[in-house]
């Protein structure tokens, strides 16, 4: 990764730190220790991720649909209006101003946006302003980034046959768990219908077969 290669003794310090707290707490077993990046969703929105530019345009616009229903509902109180549709018009101008409200709120309380590492504009969250956009295999999520840490020797040693496998074959770890999957369930199917070939035949009881072995003599 970039960061990793142009901040190497920085990432080296921070891996040292989080091995030294987790042998402090008795959570590595010795025999492996795999560390690696991982992406986390938060519980924030994307849709509310921008700048300060784009969420003060997204507020004004909010306004000036606020001020077009107010005017439009107004001419149209002088005029028979059905029940229904006057509550749901007030309604919309109720959520107009508040989303609106909590847009001017959110830039007043954040007069700057979000600068990177070389000065420039980052997108901010008005709902976790420490989560980020993020691209992942999966799309785009709104999260944070993390380090995942695996210690033990069970998990060791299958990982490590794992991966001398898909050496060998050229397959992925993932491939290789997926075909282990399907060859269990292919023969917990077998094992399914032969008990159903069997389901009528006769059941013959322990003592019958011990019976039969001794008197055909092979007990």
């Amino acid at each position: 990764a970039h960061f990793v290669s142009t901040l190497g003794e920085d990432i080296a310090r921070v891996v040292a730190a989080v091995v030294a707290i987790c042998d402090s707490e008795g959570l590595i077993g010795r025999e492996m220790f795999a560390i690696d990046g991982v992406k986390l969703p938060s519980n924030a929105s994307k849709q509310r991720s921008g700048t300060r530019a784009a969420f003060e345009r997204q507020a004004t616009k909010l306004e000036a649909a606020t001020t077009v229903m107010v005017q439009r509902h107004r001419a149209e109180d002088a005029l028979p209006i059905e029940p229904d549709l006057a509550v749901k018009a007030a309604q919309r101008i109720t959520r107009l101003e508040r989303d609106a409200t909590q847009l001017r709120d959110w830039l007043a309380v954040h007069p700057a946006d979000r600068r990177g590492p070389t000065g420039g504009i980052r997108q901010s969250n008005r709902t976790d302003n420490e989560s980020a956009k993020m691209a992942t295999s999966k799309g785009v999520i709104q999260g944070y980034t993390g380090v995942a840490a695996v210690d033990g020797p069970a998990v060791s040693t299958k990982h490590r046959a794992l991966r001398l496998k898909s050496a060998e074959t050229e397959a992925s770890i993932s491939q290789l768990v997926n075909t282990a999957v399907r060859h269990s369930l292919a023969e917990d199917a077998d094992d399914l219908a032969a008990f159903q070939d069997r389901a009528k035949e006769p059941r013959v009881s322990f003592e019958s077969v011990v019976r039969d072995l001794r008197k055909r003599g092979k007990l």
